[in-house]
């Protein structure tokens, strides 16, 4: 089958943008690395016993929470003790980049608390993908 000359253009030209639009893409390896105490506690103060996941809501804006992407986290216990610190890396980030991080608790019945106060951090390079230099 015979292609015509404008439609070799046009597929030069998608070609041509699709990878100038692959160049000027920023490079996803930045991780940044976000910890909190669990909750021990229900909102009328009772004890919390049926703890199931956590939200990280991120962003490069803020406030992140119930607006942005998030990620599930989930819970090692149900029932948390006091001073229970959780850790999570956030990962294929943009290196350099400030992102802004709020944290929900959900729990069994899929019952979301309200957003954890507002940090922030810079998205460092993500050591795994290091390549090493000769």
């Amino acid at each position: 089958m015979a292609r015509s000359a404008t439609g070799q253009l046009f597929l030069a030209s998608i070609v041509a943008v699709g990878a100038l639009l692959l160049f000027a893409c920023p490079v996803l390896a930045g991780v940044l690395d976000a910890t909190w105490n669990a909750p021990t506690t229900n909102v009328g103060g009772t004890p919390l016993t049926n703890l199931k996941s956590y939200r990280v809501y991120f962003g490069t804006s803020k406030p992140p929470c119930l607006t942005s992407s998030f990620l599930p986290v989930p819970s090692t216990t149900s029932a948390p003790a006091p001073g229970t610190v959780v850790r999570f890396t956030l990962t294929g980030l943009i290196t350099d980049a400030v992102y802004f991080v709020q944290v929900t608790a959900l729990d069994a019945n899929g019952k979301e608390s309200a957003c954890s106060n507002l940090a922030s951090g810079i998205a460092r390079p993500d050591p795994a993908s290091a390549t090493p230099r000769p």
